[in-house]
């Protein structure tokens, strides 16, 4: 075997030549990749040059808008939501249902406020602080 790869001057057979043969792919397989990677920091280098500073403060913006609680708004507008939320747990009796259930009472059921009674829902003794 002339031509086959060699370790120490010894020539390799079975599982040593499949390992190298993967090695050898691996190797390229890195390499590609590490030429993929030089190509995009290369551009990523030089399209944030052509960005303006109007971009990343556009970015920046629309962060704070992520990271910025979803539907809570401010302390007064949290108040009274739960103030209303309150006013309407005072409408349901501990005994007697109470058929009417307005949008976004279910999550008052899954909370422990409400419970579902025959046709209706009454207030559970689970406290409720505005």
């Amino acid at each position: 075997m002339p031509n086959s790869p060699k370790i120490n001057g010894t020539p390799m057979i079975g599982p040593m030549k499949t390992l190298e043969k993967l090695a050898q792919s691996y190797e390229q397989k890195a390499a590609a990749i590490r030429a993929t990677m030089a190509i995009l920091g290369e551009h990523s280098g030089a399209s944030a040059a052509r960005r303006g500073s109007s971009t990343i403060d556009a970015a920046i913006a629309l962060d704070a808008q992520r990271r910025a609680p979803a539907g809570h708004g401010s302390i007064s507008a949290v108040r009274q939501r739960r103030e209303r939320t309150a006013a309407l747990l005072a409408t349901f009796d501990p005994t007697t249902p109470n058929p009417v259930l307005l949008r976004g009472g279910g999550r008052l059921v899954t909370l422990g406020y409400l419970r579902k009674k025959g046709n209706g829902y009454v207030r559970t003794a689970k406290v409720f602080t505005p």
